[in-house]
């Protein structure tokens, strides 16, 4: 590189205190002090056919100004310059740079504890939306007081004495308020169903299957109840006097307030049998 005294002979101002603009394209760097343009261009990132501009207008070939670094090799002069970063600062940096990335690498990623909270809040939200479908009444098809005997089946409110139907599969149905008095469900599976004050005085259910069945306040009065299955059903204030039971499974069955065949009043908390008050 040739020093000020070089520039000087080209016709150029000394590298004193002007500052320069460098474009390369149509892109503009800078201001920057001649001592700065020296080095870039002694690194190669000035090259000869980038323009340089003293804070003003006139650009101009740096090849104009300066001989190509390749061309003389004269060493940068530092002796009145500031401590600059020359290529061995920069090789330092670079060092130093990489010795972070790696231990960064190596080092044992960071619990998440945020993403397995977040993880955690959504199964047991989940868990408490699934269980909310579970115990929420289901739909129950439209009462259709026509309609045969089937597993369903809505009679609700509906009059239905004297109806026939031995072995019928009523698994499910809702009969509550319905009238069966006197109806013949010999051997018919009526579990898990809906009879809440419903009408079956003088109604055979031998060896019938109730169980699980809501029979709150129905009438069973004189009914046939010969080894039919009531466990787990809730005969809570229902009307069993005169009702003929013989081998019924009552296991479970909850009996409070009922009224016994013998004609006395269970007891509140009578679980499968029927407990004096």
């Amino acid at each position: 590189m040739a020093d000020s005294n070089a520039i000087q002979a080209l016709g150029e101002p000394a590298a004193d205190d002007t500052t320069w603009f460098v474009r390369r394209g149509a892109q503009v760097r800078g201001p920057y002090a001649w001592s700065t343009i020296e080095m870039n261009l002694a690194l190669g990132r000035i090259r000869g056919n980038d323009e340089v501009c003293p804070a003003g207008p006139g650009w101009r070939s740096v090849a104009t100004l300066r001989p190509e670094p390749a061309a003389q090799a004269a060493p940068v002069s530092t002796a009145a310059a500031p401590r600059r970063r020359g290529p061995s600062a920069l090789a330092a940096r670079r060092a130093r740079a990489e010795r972070v990335w790696a231990s960064l690498r190596e080092a044992p990623p960071a619990p998440r504890r945020g993403r397995f909270a977040f993880a955690l809040g959504a199964f047991v939200i989940g868990l408490l939306v699934f269980a909310m479908y579970v115990a929420s009444p289901k739909p129950k098809t439209p009462i259709d007081c026509a309609a045969a005997p089937a597993a369903g089946v809505n009679w609700d409110f509906c009059t239905l004495a004297g109806l026939s139907a031995d072995g019928a599969e009523l698994a499910g149905m809702s009969a509550r308020n319905a009238r069966l008095n006197r109806a013949s469900l010999v051997e018919a599976t009526i579990a898990e169903s809906d009879l809440a004050y419903a009408d079956l005085s003088g109604a055979n259910l031998a060896l019938g299957d109730l169980s699980g069945s809501r029979l709150v306040g129905s009438s069973l009065r004189d009914a046939v109840l010969h080894h039919t299955d009531l466990r787990g059903a809730d005969l809570r204030f229902a009307d069993l006097s005169g009702a003929s039971l013989v081998d019924v499974a009552l296991d479970g069955a909850r009996l409070d307030n009922a009224i016994w065949p013998d004609g006395r009043t269970c007891a509140p908390g009578s679980r499968g049998a029927c407990l004096r008050r």
